[in-house]
């Protein structure tokens, strides 16, 4: 099951811009190919930029669904995380964990690449 909201972020201090994002398998597979992993090792993505990328590949995902052009570059994207509200951050966050990545949630397929490579870190330290 996919993951769609729809919500005005902050484009700067005063400007607001209506977005829509659609939390995908193509999203996964986006990032997954920029990072050179597969969607199994997700976990591995350096986590300080996969909620800005996410958001941009989800919104990028949704007007391409829609039909229409994005407009909304992924410097843009960045910033506009940046002025977010934590109210705003934490529904487009829960959306998007709640979204399914090959019939799990993304937040399942994140874990069960921490627990491989925590069980792989340990038989290599022995």
């Amino acid at each position: 099951m996919d993951g769609v909201i729809i919500e005005k972020i902050p484009i700067n201090r005063f400007l607001r811009k209506r977005v829509k994002f659609h939390f995908g398998m193509w999203v996964w597979t986006g990032i997954a190919d920029k990072y050179g992993q597969s969607l199994d090792d997700l976990g591995k993505v350096p986590q300080d930029k996969v909620l800005q990328e996410a958001f941009f590949f989800a919104a990028q995902w949704a007007a391409f669904k829609d039909g229409k052009r994005f407009r909304m570059s992924f410097e843009k994207m960045e910033k506009a995380v940046e002025l977010m509200p934590q109210g705003q951050l934490k529904r487009i966050t829960k959306c998007m964990l709640e979204s399914k990545v090959g019939g799990e949630t993304l937040f399942q397929t994140i874990e069960k690449s921490k627990k491989k490579r925590q069980s792989t870190k340990s038989k290599t330290s022995q």
